[in-house]
């Protein structure tokens, strides 16, 4: 349920600043929407993500990366994953604040 809650208040707020009615809110507003993202900061792990992007990237240095194409796909995919999440997340950050 609170996984549910997390996602949902994040879809919100990134229709909200796509749609760009993040203009006229109330300070209690605002400060709701900063404690709530860093709720979802914490929430996401966004940290462990980055690091985990940093190690997928490696992985794709290797000089074999590519002899299994299904275990580099799935790598490949794993990674475009996580660093939506992150681009995502600091995209709506940057316009809060």
């Amino acid at each position: 349920k609170k996984y549910v809650l997390h996602i949902t208040f994040y879809l919100n707020l990134k229709s909200i600043i796509f749609e760009k009615k993040l203009t006229m809110i109330s300070n209690e507003q605002f400060k709701n929407i900063i404690e709530r993202m860093g709720a979802l900061r914490r929430y996401f792990d966004l940290d462990a993500k980055k690091i985990e992007i940093h190690n997928q990237e490696e992985k794709t240095l290797a000089p074999d990366f590519w002899s299994n194409a299904s275990v580099a796909e799935y790598h490949m995919k794993r990674l475009r994953n996580l660093k939506k999440w992150v681009t995502d997340f600091n995209f709506i950050n940057q316009k809060v604040e």
